[in-house]
């Protein structure tokens, strides 16, 4: 049973929020300067809408490692082997949010070899175990 004077703790999946923000029905957006911007724009106003209207105590973003040593290639070779490389256009779009996320002082976990769904996890275990 969760407490009534329980804390918000929201776990951000940085990866499936940074895609769902590159292919959201939004115009095409640039800076001044000609970086692609929607994906920044999108994800920027998902967190700030998330800050004002949820007003979580505490919030973090998981995001996958992105590397080829995820451990589920060693039971599955195959693994993920049929996805598509990101537009070029995603990249730089994908560091400016991560930026953005470390400047808003929202922690953010990676670990080798693992994917934001394992870290997920391992937060909310975490944060059971700490009592929420």
């Amino acid at each position: 049973m969760i407490p009534p004077d329980a804390q918000d703790f929201y776990i951000i999946d940085g990866h499936a929020q940074i895609y769902r923000s590159y292919y959201a029905p939004f115009r095409d957006l640039t800076s001044p300067t000609g970086e692609p911007t929607r994906a920044t724009f999108v994800f920027t106003q998902m967190l700030m809408n998330l800050a004002a209207n949820r007003k979580p105590d505490y919030l973090c973003m998981v995001i996958d490692s992105g590397d080829e040593t995820v451990f589920r290639k060693d039971i599955f070779p195959e693994y993920k082997a049929n996805r598509k490389a990101p537009p070029d256009d995603f990249r730089p779009q994908e560091a400016r949010i991560m930026e953005i996320v470390r400047e808003a002082g929202v922690p953010i976990f990676v670990k080798p070899g693992f994917e934001a769904d394992d870290l997920n996890r391992d937060v909310r275990q975490t944060a059971v175990w700490a009592g929420f």
